[in-house]
């Protein structure tokens, strides 16, 4: 399933909404969690912050892709 999912940098964020789009079930698991015994992250909250926001706004783009339209038939 993971192969048919649509790619996009960053996707690992959304994988589970991904994941139920296609039809799949997420289950959630319990792990250790450990502190950082060195260095510090490279990591900063307004660098992310631009990419998570156009990154939401595509998983949202792709939800609403995915809803199927009701189509009736009229009979004359």
């Amino acid at each position: 399933m993971y192969l048919t999912l649509p790619y996009f940098d960053h996707m690992h964020r959304f994988l589970p909404a991904l994941v139920q789009r296609a039809g799949g079930k997420v289950v959630s698991v319990q792990v250790n969690h450990r502190p950082r015994t060195q260095g510090v992250s490279k990591y900063g909250t307004w660098g992310r912050l631009w990419v998570g926001i156009w990154d939401v706004l595509g998983v949202m783009w792709l939800q609403r892709r995915a809803k199927v339209p009701v189509v009736e038939e009229v009979r004359r």
